[in-house]
């Protein structure tokens, strides 16, 4: 615990100043660059009634995937994550990916 204490006493978290400023100067540079947005949406898609444009915000959809998904859902609903990983080229990685992204 000691030894722990004396190598962070002074560690001071977060992004470095110099990396900072030249985040700033980037910004600056580049009228491009928008203001940093969330890469995970807060909003949970509900998987038994999302559009296409919906499921391919998902990590790993595709256009493809979106559609074979949908014509999962309309022969039954979707009640749980396993039932998701039965859609040919889902896996049960992926599934636990949106864990929390989706709802049923």
């Amino acid at each position: 615990m000691r030894e722990f204490q004396r190598l962070y006493a002074d560690v001071r978290l977060g992004v470095p100043i110099f990396v900072q400023e030249r985040i700033a100067k980037e910004e600056k540079q580049c009228p491009q660059i928008a203001a940093p947005t969330s890469i995970v949406d807060s909003t949970p898609i509900n998987i038994n009634t999302a559009t296409l444009e919906e499921l391919v915000t998902l990590p790993g959809i595709g256009e493809q995937l979106g559609k074979r998904i949908i014509i999962a859902r309309q022969q039954e609903k979707f009640t749980s994550l396993d039932d998701l990983a039965q859609v040919s080229g889902i896996s049960t990685r992926m599934t636990q990916q949106w864990r929390d992204r989706i709802i049923w």
